[in-house]
């Protein structure tokens, strides 16, 4: 494989941590297709979001052992308007907006289950990856990019 195309797919990964547009963008500008791009980006949301989950329990844990245990009426508020609104508005702008691992952290915070932070970030990340790869046809920006031209000089 070219050491070119492995830096820029490594690349595309890392982007994807946090951010799955910034991954559909370049992977549709180099050229990779869409079942690729979707395999690459979500494989990143996916390590991103078990290695928040991990990590985010044990954070957590450390916060709310420091805090006072008992009733905490902000919390409840916060707790109220998530259940109401937030649920569905994170998971709608985790992917471009806030990030995968916020995203969870905050969903980890308010006790929401494993399993619907997980899926609904990969449901979502999908949808978005999808309108981003698909909008960088329209525009196509590649013809402004010689992308070619940076694989080559590596």
């Amino acid at each position: 494989m070219n050491t070119g195309i492995l830096l820029v797919c490594l690349t595309i990964f890392g982007l994807s941590l946090w951010k799955v547009y910034l991954g559909a963008v370049i992977s549709n500008i180099i050229g990779l297709n869409y079942f690729q791009m979707i395999f690459l980006n979500l494989s990143s949301v996916l390590t991103s979001s078990l290695i928040t989950f991990f990590i985010g329990q044990k954070v957590s844990s450390l916060i709310v052992t420091k805090r006072k245990s008992g009733y905490n009426k902000n919390l409840k508020k916060v707790l109220v308007l998530w259940r109401r609104y937030g649920f569905w508005s994170a998971v709608t702008l985790a992917p471009v907006l806030f990030g995968i691992p916020t995203y969870i952290l905050i969903g980890l915070r308010l006790k929401e289950s494993k399993y619907s932070l997980l899926i609904s970030a990969l449901i979502s990340s999908t949808i978005w990856l999808t309108i981003c790869y698909f909008l960088m046809d329209v525009w196509d920006f590649s013809s402004y990019l010689d992308i070619e031209k940076y694989l080559t000089a590596l």
